[in-house]
């Protein structure tokens, strides 16, 4: 067998590359153009063989297939090793030129094939689609004019944004955020075009926002925002074709969406608000036997809306309307079939309730204004409410299941209060709906004030008679009672918590509705012309003039909040006055997420709130009083007045009422160089 050649500096000389293919157990891909030939030195080329020719493919013969084992073997014998055995030596060795220039050929062929692989034809392809898409997107909203001057100033922000957004997705076609700001640009600009308008039409603006919103949850599943603004656009494209099979299946579609949002997000009564005005809207779409299901599902969401947020007027509203028309669809079929059920003088009492407390939480508001003047007659004045509840022997809250009486109760704005026996009969039994059983002859009875309440739930206890149970904690011992059903309760629990509201809020539910002292009369049915104005989606803000109240409390006594210890005054009324926010804020204050940064010598100060987004930490700069640089500010305060402040806001004020917030000191210079860039 000949010994291999060697160079005089040890150098081996360079193998045939065709006796490398022959070596090579597993050959690499041949690539699909041939490269140019690198020129090899006449030294070097007379010192290798002669290639072979290769065998036709097509033959498969054992013979062909043995010589060539056998030939493979002799080569590996005689030649150095081929370049795949080079990575397990262990040894050093210099690589020539060519070497490398084919290392580096074959490193960059088979990205060749790959950019001609189906695969990457594919997402060629859906480059350019999502491309076609954004060029209608912004084509759409380049045509979009503002009927006024505020309104063509507010929509050239608006298409400088959606510029912006369009090239981070074409940067990053899987930017959720950047395609979920782009959706609600869209869903903005349509509010900019008047309902008769052809082109743009406010229809393909939304349809093209919904769109958005679709691919940013499939890329983002836990997205909840995206599916609550997505049901909203929906809603707005149903609203638009009026009452049709197309708007039937549009407005199922958004309480499908809304109900993610909801599963996504339950601390949101907004959602639930606009969830049951879905529900409410595709109840008068749908056959009647479908209809009462529907409407109760709609009733079960807003109470749902008012037990995360009291004071959500709006929610407050919709309930009353509803249960009015509940009440309207039960009297026109005859009355209710199941003696369980509410009759129809209970339902329209029910609704004057709602509808009273919604105006005395905003007694401006024209639509609670007239509707109080529709329902005020179903009222049992002078008081709110009047019902039965079933109560043990006054200040005797153990006394055995036998000793419990169901007597009468009555709710005003000071009160609940237990009629003593010999003054029920002046109540009006149609308000009633049952006789009354024997009371106790004791003079004594049950009495909550209002002012001393701390919390009121249901409660399931052994130790209480059979029914719904009621427990109103107070200030000095839980107060138990027994509703007649659970449909029942639901009634006792919202009266009396919008009683507490009102009375938090510093209001009377008499003074603010303009409630006279009339005698009680029965509620008839209203005319064909009188009908309760419904659709009110947006959230309700709490009154500034008590929030200051409490803040100059709070700044005066430095009282340390904590939103689980409901008997602390401050706390307990801020959660009424901004709900969710409050909650939120109370969060950032506790991980230390306020700074004040103080520019020097000039004593200016901004405040900077660290956010509660789990998958960035933006800093929002934020005046407590009139401004904060976060989205919600501008959408939800500013744009749709659906809050008093944004919790970074709330998060500035508790921190700077409290101390509790991290001091950080800047030149002015510097402080004026970070508010430049707001």
């Amino acid at each position: 067998m000949p010994e291999p050649e060697e160079s005089h500096n040890g150098v081996q000389p360079e193998p045939n590359p065709q006796s490398l293919t022959d070596q090579n157990p597993n050959p690499q891909p041949e690539p699909q153009s041939n490269p140019e030939p690198v020129p090899v030195p006449a030294a070097q080329a007379r010192s290798e063989p002669e290639p072979r020719s290769e065998a036709d493919p097509a033959v498969n013969n054992d013979a062909d297939l043995s010589e060539t084992a056998i030939r493979s073997n002799h080569t590996v014998d005689a030649n150095p090793p081929a370049q795949p055995q080079l990575r397990k030596d262990e040894g050093n060795r210099t690589f020539t030129m060519r070497e490398l220039l084919n290392g580096l050929k074959n490193e960059s062929e088979p990205d060749k094939e790959d950019s001609n692989s189906p695969r990457t034809h594919q997402s060629q392809q859906q480059q350019q689609q999502q491309t076609q898409q954004n060029n209608a997107a912004m084509e759409l909203i380049n045509s979009v004019v503002g009927a006024d001057e505020e309104g063509r100033s507010r929509q050239r922000i608006l298409t400088f944004a959606a510029r912006r957004y369009a090239t981070a997705i074409e940067r990053n076609p899987d930017d959720y955020d950047a395609l979920y700001n782009w959706a609600l640009v869209l869903q903005e600009s349509a509010d900019n075009v008047s309902p008769d308008s052809t082109s743009p039409s406010k229809d393909a603006l939304l349809e093209e926002a919904c769109k958005k919103y679709d691919e940013a949850t499939r890329l983002c599943p836990t997205l909840h925002d995206a599916f609550y603004n997505w049901a909203i656009a929906i809603s707005d494209r149903a609203k638009m074709r009026g009452r049709t099979k197309e708007a039937e299946e549009l407005w199922k579609q958004a309480t499908r969406n809304y109900e993610k949002a909801v599963q996504l997000n339950w601390n949101s009564p907004q959602a639930l608000n606009n969830w049951g005005l879905a529900l409410q809207e595709l109840s008068a779409i749908v056959p009647v036997r479908e209809k009462q299901k529907i409407v109760r599902t709609a009733i079960s969401k807003f109470r749902a809306a008012i037990q995360l947020q009291f004071d959500f007027h709006r929610a407050i509203y919709n309930l009353g309307t509803v249960l009015y028309g509940l009440a309207e669809d039960t009297l026109r079929t005859g009355g209710s079939a199941n003696a369980q059920e509410v009759s129809p003088n209970e339902l329209y009492s029910q609704s004057a309730i709602y509808i009273a407390a919604a105006h005395a939480l905003k007694p401006n508001y024209s639509v609670y204004s007239s509707a109080l003047r529709l329902v005020r007659s179903m009222l049992p004045l002078p008081h709110l409410k009047i019902g039965y509840l079933t109560a043990p022997p006054a200040g005797r809250s153990l006394a055995p299941h036998n000793d419990w009486k169901r007597s009468e109760f009555i709710l005003d704005h000071e009160r609940l209060q237990q009629v003593p026996k010999g003054e029920q009969r002046q109540v009006p039994q149609t308000l009633a709906g049952r006789s009354t059983d024997a009371a106790n002859g004791d003079k004594k009875t049950i009495k909550v004030d209002i002012a001393d309440i701390v919390s009121v739930s249901a409660c399931a206890d052994l130790t209480l008679p059979p029914g719904a149970g009621l427990c109103i904690d107070t200030i000095h011992e839980p107060v138990y009672l027994v509703a007649d059903s659970w449909e029942s309760l639901d009634g006792w629990l919202d009266a009396v918590r919008l009683v507490y509201t009102i009375y938090v809020r510093g209001k009377s539910y008499l003074a603010s509705s303009n409630l006279k002292d009339t005698q009680n009369r029965k509620p008839q049915s209203t005319t064909a012309g009188a009908r309760l104005e419904v659709g009110m989606s947006e959230s309700g803000s709490a009154s500034s003039l008590v929030a200051e109240t409490v803040w100059k409390e709070i700044e005066s006594t430095r009282t340390v909040l904590c939103l689980k210890r409901l008997r602390n005054p401050h706390a307990h009324r801020l959660h009424f006055i901004f709900g969710k926010n409050m909650e939120g804020a109370a969060r950032i204050v506790d991980q230390r997420g306020v700074s004040r940064i103080s520019g020097n010598p000039s004593g200016r100060f901004v405040f900077q709130v660290t956010g509660e987004s789990p998958r960035k930490k933006d800093h929002y700069l934020c005046f407590p009083h009139h401004f904060c640089a976060c989205y919600s500010f501008f959408y939800d305060v500013l744009n749709r007045r659906q809050q008093l402040s944004c919790k970074h806001q709330i998060a500035a004020r508790l921190a700077a009422s409290l101390g509790a917030y991290v001091e950080l000191n800047v030149s002015d210079e510097e402080l004026a160089l970070l508010l430049s860039k707001i």
